[in-house]
């Protein structure tokens, strides 16, 4: 409670209460400890597992949680228990779900309170883009906090403007300036570049860390009622847009095996210059195709027919003579079989300006409808007697081009 009340976090998880710690050298305490423990870029010296310490990660808070949800507080569990797939959420004891829970809310709070306070936009946007990178892309992270932790996250109150419209939640925030400060990789297809993480390998870890990033996001998303669809009335169109764009920007980039039908995948991930062959962890490549769930996809569809939304009634209301028309000739073609329709169209093509220009067009036209007239038929520079012997046609073609002459019906019968 002393270090939030420093940070001017309250107790709870309502930063709007915790302005009562303010004014003269308070303002300077705030900066001078969020400068301490939120660095704008993950700590140099981090490498492998071994260096998860205090010492190597100074008093940064985002790298200790990343530590603390891979390996837990002893530092020796593996970033995916063993006995996941059968204990599933109870993989991780209660305890450690605790510990992380603590540091996670602290964090998120910590983040958000820089937009309460006029803190520097390109630090908060450096502190989202290390959060997507260091926690989000923990494997099964859903499973090792509680979902209270990342309530936040999924926050969109009403917003002062007149009509009360909801705000977007700040996950997608945290989604905009991750994509803001790495435009040119995400754009490129490049996106596990940046999340590219040197503290885990993936013999410890079967699950490449944008796969981790699109479970994550998919698990937390579905908790969100501006973006899962269950309440037309409360759905953020836009910032659903912003997250279901970036998500399929990570299933781009996703291992092929994430959405397969076979129970399990071994795919080829590329790390720096070399590939390396893992088997996809199972409950990892479970939990991101909960995004394929009926009822999930179900709910999202009605959102987006809503007819309220996109005014489905003032638009047959408002049909134009030429829309009727269009709805009649609609009606006989269902009436119609293919043939015939394939046939009228055909017909259509000849009429159309290509037939008239062209002399040489015109010339086949009338003798494909026959109204070509009386055929005079030219003589073939090499004689076409004898059985089996081809006719010499090239004449023939040149003086059709030319719009000259006319052709025997015996080669049009050919």
């Amino acid at each position: 409670n002393f270090l939030r009340t420093i940070l001017r976090l309250s107790a709870s998880t309502k930063l709007e209460n915790s302005s009562n710690y303010q004014g003269g050298s308070r303002d300077l305490v705030y900066q001078k400890s969020l400068s301490i423990l939120m660095q704008p870029s993950m700590p140099a010296n981090i490498g492998s597992q071994k260096e998860h310490n205090a010492e190597s990660c100074s008093y940064d808070l985002i790298y200790p949680l990343r530590s603390l949800l891979l390996y837990g507080s002893t530092r020796t569990n593996p970033p995916i228990p063993g006995d996941s797939g059968r204990l599933r959420e109870n993989c991780v004891t209660n305890d450690e779900k605790e510990r992380a829970s603590l540091l996670f809310r602290l964090v998120v709070d910590l983040i958000a309170s820089m937009g309460m306070f006029g803190a520097d936009q390109m630090g908060r946007s450096c502190l989202c883009t290390r959060f997507i990178c260091e926690v989000l892309t923990v494997p099964l992270l859903t499973w090792k906090i509680w979902p209270s932790s990342y309530e936040h996250l999924l926050r969109n109150p009403l917003g002062n403007e007149k009509g009360g419209t909801y705000k977007a939640p700040p996950l997608v925030d945290y989604i905009h300036r991750f994509i803001n400060m790495n435009a040119n990789d995400v754009s490129n297809g490049r996106i596990e570049k940046v999340l590219n993480m040197p503290d885990v390998s993936l013999t410890s870890c079967p699950a490449p860390a944008v796969l981790c990033l699109l479970t994550s996001l998919i698990q937390i998303g579905r908790a969100c009622k501006a973006l899962n669809g269950t309440n037309p009335t409360m759905l953020h169109y836009k910032a659903a847009a912003e997250y279901f764009n970036f998500l399929a920007t990570l299933t781009n980039s996703a291992p092929l095996g994430t959405f397969s039908s076979r129970m399990s995948a071994v795919e080829w991930v590329s790390v720096g210059a070399s590939s390396t062959p893992i088997v996809l962890s199972d409950v990892v490549v479970e939990q991101a195709a909960a995004i394929l769930s009926d009822s999930y996809v179900r709910a999202l569809f009605t959102c987006a027919i809503n007819d309220e939304e996109i005014d489905t009634e003032k638009v047959i209301n408002t049909k134009t003579d030429k829309d009727q028309k269009h709805e009649k000739d609609l009606e006989e073609i269902g009436t119609s079989s293919a043939a015939t329709v394939a046939a009228k169209e055909a017909m259509v093509d000849r009429n159309r300006s290509f037939w008239q220009s062209s002399k040489w067009a015109k010339k086949i036209s009338s003798l494909l409808s026959g109204s070509g007239g009386k055929m005079i038929p030219i003589k073939p520079t090499i004689s076409n007697k004898g059985v089996g012997k081809l006719m010499n046609t090239s004449s023939i073609s040149r003086q059709l081009a030319n719009g000259k002459g006319s052709i025997n019906r015996t080669v049009t019968n050919a």
